[in-house]
């Protein structure tokens, strides 16, 4: 049967146990602390699966150890009870430590005092809970650089000092970190300015589980880049992503390191919701890290969740903002720019054009006989039909140009520093690619017969109007209307095909 550990801590002078007359259950085996430091040393020596302590400690209280295992990184799920002396020090800390060190039970001294069978209710009671907590004895291993010592207080309160002011320092760093929050790059610019000149590391980087999970690795001079690949494919293998990882090194302009990185760590950060994120420091010296900015880094790692959460909520916002603008810019059944979108980006365009001194044109394109396609195939065929049009405009138009659903109908594409020619070109390549094309949705030959008449217009100088444009485009389309269906027409010139 696998042994049961018990750490009892208490005032040699003032033990309130008979150590021999103890009464506990088969399996554990307990031992025997004269102070706060010995049984922190034990602790992170040997392990523990729950910590007894006196109030009344000759080298801190009772209260000061429960508080600072409480509020420890790794240490916290450790059970702890407290035996609350009648000394008039405990007294006067028990008014508000008693509830604020959160110890897991506290009985009074007269409680245990004679009576080892009370004792023993308590060590199994914690015991107990040390097991529905899953704590594992091991997490305390290794906790502290340096042994700890009852008899050498100050070199044991410098020990622990350096680890509370290491909280302290990331405290300090997530609150500063916490108003640079506002956005993505404000974010990274402080977090990397800051563990730069507080914790510098070979590598170090940060990792959002958002919207769309992005990862930023900043590597020192010394590093070669190649090795950010390795670390990449780590992080892939370790965590699981909602989406695409977009994985981002950053490495200074006159970076040619040739190191590689011998070790890495990274500190994921869980939500009820899954994966939050992570912190990521890699090192090129294969002694690994230094035990103090290793544990600065896991400290930061862990207090990062409120950040990350405000990062991650404010890129949800963009994304829904970015979908609402794009809805009220939209076309509902074909997913082009509607009628308002045009004229606004046609005017804007217009102007840019005019300074520029560039052609602009304008492409009205109608299908032919719409209403006819409803009224024998029905409109869901009628539907089918606008959408497969508009998806052939996407693909035959350049990257500049803009599609929108100018009606029913209709559809208009602006063609920024296109000339006269440029536009009865790109009409001709519309209307043989729509005449060609099988509107049939499951490729059969019994789908309509679609065609399109096309009427395109040019930019006046001297008209920054775009309804001048427009009406000169729609003049153009019953030009080429009045041609007969499949037909296009430029400045009135009309083409049929």
């Amino acid at each position: 049967m696998t042994e049961t550990k018990v750490i009892l801590v208490a005032d040699p002078k003032k033990v309130p146990w008979d150590k021999k007359k103890l009464k506990v259950e088969d399996g554990v085996r307990l031992v025997h602390c004269d102070g706060a430091f010995d049984a922190l040393d034990e602790l992170v020596s040997d392990g523990a699966s729950a910590i007894i302590s006196t109030t009344s400690l000759p080298d801190m209280s009772g209260f000061q150890l429960c508080a600072f295992i409480k509020t420890s990184l790794g240490l916290m799920s450790l059970p702890v009870g407290l035996v609350h002396c009648d000394d008039e020090d405990s007294e006067i800390r028990g008014a508000f430590w008693s509830t604020a060190a959160m110890p897991d039970e506290i009985v009074g001294q007269a409680e245990v005092s004679g009576d080892e069978e009370s004792l023993g209710v308590l060590i199994a009671n914690l015991v107990g809970l040390s097991n529905d907590m899953g704590w594992n004895p091991e997490n305390a291993s290794g906790y502290f650089d340096d042994p700890l010592n009852s008899r050498d207080v100050l070199k044991s309160y410098g020990n622990l000092v350096d680890d509370l002011l290491t909280a302290r320092l990331v405290t300090g760093v997530i609150r500063m970190l916490s108003v640079a929050a506002q956005s993505k790059l404000e974010f990274l610019e402080s977090f990397f300015r800051l563990t730069g000149a507080l914790a510098p590391a070979d590598a170090i980087g940060v990792v959002l589980n958002g919207a769309s999970p992005w990862a930023v690795l900043k590597v020192s001079d010394r590093v070669n880049v190649t090795e950010s690949d390795t670390i990449r494919d780590s992080v892939l293998q370790e965590l699981s992503f909602a989406g695409d990882l977009e994985f981002t090194l950053s490495a200074g302009e006159e970076n040619k390191g040739k190191d590689s990185i011998e070790s890495f760590e990274v500190f994921p950060l869980y939500s009820q919701e899954g994966l939050l994120g992570a912190l990521i420091i890699g090192t090129c010296d294969g002694d690994g890290f230094e035990p103090a900015l290793l544990r600065f880094y896991e400290g930061l790692g862990n207090d990062l969740a409120t950040i990350y959460g405000l990062l991650a909520s404010r890129e949800k916002v963009s994304v829904l903002e970015k979908q609402a603008t794009y809805s009220a810019s939209a076309d509902s059944l074909t997913g082009l720019y509607n009628l308002e979108f045009l004229i606004g980006f046609l005017q804007q365009q217009l102007l840019f054009s005019f300074r520029q001194r560039l052609p602009v044109g304008l492409a009205i394109v109608d299908i032919d006989g719409l209403a006819d396609i409803n009224q024998e195939h029905g409109t869901d065929i009628g539907d089918f039909v606008l959408t497969s049009v508009a998806n052939r405009l996407l693909n035959i138009t350049r990257s500049s140009d803009l599609v929108a659903r100018y009606s029913g109908d209709e559809f208009a594409v602006v063609l920024p520093n296109t000339d006269g020619d440029g536009a009865r070109v790109l009409a001709e390549k519309v209307r043989t690619a729509i005449e060609g094309h099988s509107f049939s949705p499951d490729g059969s030959s019994a789908g309509p017969k679609v065609t399109v008449s096309i009427g395109c217009a040019m930019f006046n100088m001297e008209d920054l109007n775009p309804e001048t444009i427009l009406r000169d485009a729609k003049v153009a389309l019953q030009k080429a209307k009045e041609n007969g269906p499949n037909s296009i027409s430029l400045d009135g010139t009309g083409e049929q095909g």
